[in-house]
């Protein structure tokens, strides 16, 4: 009995040979071939392994120190507001923060293997925060787009102009601008699919992290109209997939809603 060391896809596999005999290649071949295929399925298992364990370390969110401002922010927030109902926030947003500064609803969700992502479209009963640029797919836009010209945030399309717009998909697609039924954007009439995204209509998709995040008023406009925006949007959102929902604006810490 002997010992033999060989090397496979980086790996030493140590053979070990029995006594044969010398008459019987076939069975020495079949022996070799089935010790180095153990040892490279060891080998792969430990790989994949090692690569799974650096992906889920690089998930880790980096936890950075907060500055006193904001810890002595938090503290004022814990003795002012009791009770975290959305009323109780936006009141004490509307006394400590600009008027010009923006509120965004941020809503966590579960996502399971099979689901869909929520995506669809919501009427905000108080307006929009920014009005959208939006345009109306025609051969003038195709020949702005044929020259990597994009000067819209919403891109509506009839189902007639969809097939021409397909040769663009890699473009629009990544930036979230390919008109899609379920968004409102692919219509018979355009022009009326404009006038209603023009009038409050805005569509809400969860990110790749499971997050939506919307623009929902500007401390400005007062507790009652940022209140049904949020509310109108809560209300669209299925109970069961929501994890939690966090009211902020751009200066100040966020407030997790009950």
């Amino acid at each position: 009995m002997g010992q033999q060391k060989t090397t496979v896809i980086g790996v030493e596999v140590e053979e070990t040979q029995e006594k044969v005999d010398k008459k019987s290649p076939k069975i020495v071949k079949e022996f070799k071939k089935k010790t180095i295929n153990v040892e490279v399925e060891k080998a792969v298992k430990k790989t994949e392994k090692k690569k799974k364990s650096a992906e889920t370390i690089s998930r880790k969110r980096t936890k950075f120190p907060r500055s006193k401002k904001y810890i002595a922010t938090k503290e004022d927030i814990a003795k002012q507001i009791k009770s975290a109902d959305l009323n109780s926030i936006l009141t004490y947003l509307a006394k400590n923060v600009a008027k010009y500064e923006t509120v965004e609803l941020v809503i966590n969700l579960t996502q399971k293997k099979g689901q869909d992502p929520v995506r669809k479209m919501v009427n905000l009963p108080a307006g929009l925060v920014k009005t959208p640029k939006i345009a109306i797919c025609d051969d003038e836009l195709l020949s702005r787009l044929e020259k990597n010209i994009i000067d819209f945030d919403i891109l509506i399309a009839s189902p007639k102009m969809m097939p021409k717009l397909a040769k663009f998909a890699k473009i629009l697609g990544p930036k979230g601008l390919m008109p899609n039924p379920k968004s409102g954007t692919v219509a018979e009439k355009p022009e009326e699919a404009k006038k209603e995204l023009m009038s409050g209509n805005i569509e809400i998709k969860q990110d790749k992290t499971n997050i939506i995040h919307l623009p929902v008023g500007k401390i400005d406009w007062g507790v009652e109209k940022i209140s049904k925006n949020i509310e109108a949007v809560i209300k669209e959102i299925p109970t069961n997939r929501v994890v939690s929902i966090f009211i902020s604006s751009s200066q100040y810490p966020s407030f997790k809603l009950k």
